[in-house]
Formats: C-alpha cells, structure tokens, sequence
C-alpha cells in the first residue's frame, strides 16, 4: 500500500525540538550580535524588535496551535509557556497571519545588511537559518495536525 502524504506528527522527538531551536534561536542572536556589531543604534532597535518577536508570535501562531494543548510538545517554545496564552482553536485571522509574518519576514532580513560585512557571522546565521527555513515546509510542515494553519500544505496547494 502506497500512500502519497507522510504520517503525521502527534509528538516531537527530544532531537527534533533541540535542534530546531538551537538553529532557530541561535539564528536570531547571530543577527542580533552582527547588527549589534556594525551600529549600536540598529542593534538595540533590533534588540528590542527581537525581544517583541515571540509575544507576538505566541498570541498570533501558537496559541491556535494544538500541539502544546492537546499533544504536550511544540517545536519552538517549551509547551509551558505557550500554554500561558489561553487556546484559541480557531483558524488565525488574516491580521494575525500578517503580524506572524511581518516578524519573522522582518527578524530574517534586518539583519542581512550588517551580516553581510562580517562573513564568519553571515555564513554561522544562514548554517542555522537554512535548516530551519527547510525542515518546516519540506518536513514538519507535511506532517502537521494543525490544519487551520495558514501555511497547511493543504490550505497552500489543496488537497493532495
């Protein structure tokens, strides 16, 4: 028996979870040091966006998610403090999905300008921000429960 879609995902592994936020967090405080780096002006600007960045994600993305409430796991906050945002199990509103965008859109490309001058900090951020960028949409992304998530294969592309 063949089947087109991978098995979903009902708990991350200790691995999976490790690795994805050691290279998702260790992305965001390369960029943070490398702006820091070039302008301190900059870099407590974008310190504080930084600093912004998982407020509004955990009220625009994760408190939707089910993972952290019915499953117990998440793959970029300890589900502890996820669940301090009270559930909302309905799909994200558009404003929502523009916010969680607009921050990590915004939180990968400031940096850019000020890494790009340092190349050891330029290649260490994208060795960390590559694979996260990958495993997402290629992996775990295939494999979510979460189907009122904006980015749901099956939401981007219909049904497979």
């Amino acid at each position: 028996m063949s089947r087109s879609r991978p098995c979903k995902i009902d708990q991350f592994t200790f691995l999976q979870k490790l690795t994805m936020r050691f290279c998702l967090y260790g992305f965001f405080a390369i960029g943070t040091v490398g702006v820091v780096l070039e302008s301190i002006y900059w870099g407590v600007g974008y310190a504080l966006f930084m600093a912004l960045v998982p407020f509004v994600v955990l009220r625009c993305f994760c408190s939707h998610c089910p993972y952290p409430y019915r499953h117990g796991t998440c793959l970029g906050m300890p589900p502890a403090i996820v669940r301090l945002c009270r559930h909302k199990p309905c799909k994200p509103s558009v404003l929502e999905t523009i916010a969680f965008v607009a921050v990590l859109v915004g939180a990968m490309a400031v940096p850019q300008y000020f890494l790009w001058q340092r190349t050891p900090l330029f290649i260490a951020y994208w060795a960390l921000c590559l694979p996260t960028c990958i495993a997402f949409p290629f992996y775990f992304c295939l494999r979510c429960r979460y189907v009122n998530c904006p980015f749901h294969p099956e939401k981007l592309f219909g049904k497979a």
